[in-house]
């Protein structure tokens, strides 16, 4: 295995470094797997930078991006380089939590302790929330990879189709496709 990176542009040459010393496996095959998911990511964190540059009217070169809760630091450093390769500079990571309090307590001067639920389509967080003296601490994280809003939205179908004594088998895929996006 090489040790050193190839020569290329300079966040690809970071890409590189970092799959090596943090993964060490086949790097050809890696960094294509990640090459991906980090591109796609830059993209969009590319496209939010030029949006928020057409809203302030200014020139965007750093930013503060939130991540789901359960992200280690793998899930961080990939999203700094996503940054990176979107060329802006990517100052703090907080989590989602942390960013939805922050929404929320902007304008509130008491001391509080709340819980925030991170409904998504595939999986459901649920944070308590300390925020004092304009500090906002996460003091626990749960939740469920695996359960979100895509779970809810089949269980109020079957539900609905259960009260009315509907067969979901024997609906069209238009019906239910119907059915699923008037549960949501």
């Amino acid at each position: 295995m090489r040790e050193t990176a190839p020569q290329v542009h300079e966040p690809l040459k970071l890409l590189y470094a970092n799959l090596l010393h943090n993964y060490k496996i086949n790097p050809g095959i890696y960094i294509y797997v990640f090459f991906v998911q980090g591109f796609r990511a830059s993209f969009i964190i590319r496209q939010l930078i030029t949006d928020a540059e057409a809203f302030l009217g200014e020139k965007v070169d750093e930013a503060v991006v939130s991540v789901p809760a359960y992200f280690d630091d793998n899930g961080r450093n990939a999203t700094k380089l996503a940054g990176q390769l979107a060329g802006v500079k990517v100052e703090r990571i907080i989590n989602e939590p942390s960013a939805a309090a922050l929404a929320y307590r902007r304008d509130e001067d008491e001391d509080a302790t709340f819980l925030v639920v991170d409904f998504g389509g595939g999986t459901l967080d649920i944070s308590i929330v300390d925020a004092f003296d304009n500090i906002i601490e996460i003091t626990s994280v749960a939740g469920d990879n695996h359960l979100g809003g895509d779970d809810f939205n089949a269980a109020i179908a079957g539900y609905f189709c259960h009260v009315n004594n509907i067969d979901p088998d024997k609906l069209s895929p238009d019906e239910k496709a119907i059915l699923i996006k008037q549960a949501e």
